[in-house]
């Protein structure tokens, strides 16, 4: 029985044994849980945050090219504009036929003027817009004429010189219209 008691008792310490590290493995499951969970919540995370860069730098440089591709057009129409307001400004040839009343010349002017006011409508900022549309009011009523009506065509050259992205440009009305009219530095100063 002696035999007994001593298998029984090796039984008991292994069976203490085996709870203490069972104890200690329920003690550390959840941490280990945790861990699991933590480790998989952050390798989604990580995956999900590279997921959303990449879609953010593909956004960005499509909005790079969408930008760029708009600028040009936008420079196109500011050209097209300008050229054609300094045509109604300094073409003898042309304002004679417009003042003769020659319907096919003044119809063929206006249409294209209303082609572009649109382009600049949808391309220029509201000031440059506001100025526009102040400038032909004005010009066509006769309330400025002469070298005011230029001054102010002039500044708002410089206004969309300003929405192409030369916002700090230093240039003025003066050094837009010295460009094509010879004799501008006779009016400078009035």
């Amino acid at each position: 029985m002696e035999w007994l008691s001593i298998l029984v008792l090796g039984l008991q310490i292994l069976l203490g044994i085996a709870a203490f590290l069972f104890w200690g493995l329920i003690k550390k499951l959840p941490e280990t849980i945790y861990k699991r969970h933590e480790q998989s919540f952050q390798h989604d995370l990580d995956k999900k945050l590279e997921s959303f860069k990449d879609s953010l730098t593909r956004e960005l440089e499509l909005l790079k090219i969408s930008h760029a591709e708009l600028q040009i057009r936008k420079t196109e129409e500011f050209i097209e504009f300008a050229n054609v307001q300094r045509e109604l400004l300094t073409d003898k040839e042309l304002l004679k036929k417009i003042e003769s009343g020659d319907l096919e010349v003044a119809q063929k002017m206006q249409t294209h003027i209303l082609k572009l006011a649109t382009g600049l409508f949808f391309f220029a900022s509201d000031d440059t817009v506001r100025n526009y549309g102040r400038w032909k009011t004005r010009s066509i009523t006769k309330d400025i004429e002469g070298v005011e009506l230029l001054r102010e065509y002039g500044s708002l050259m410089v206004a969309l010189r300003k929405d192409l992205g030369q916002s700090n440009t230093e240039l003025t009305a003066d050094d837009y219209l010295r460009l094509f009219i010879t004799d501008w530095h006779k009016y400078e100063n009035n």
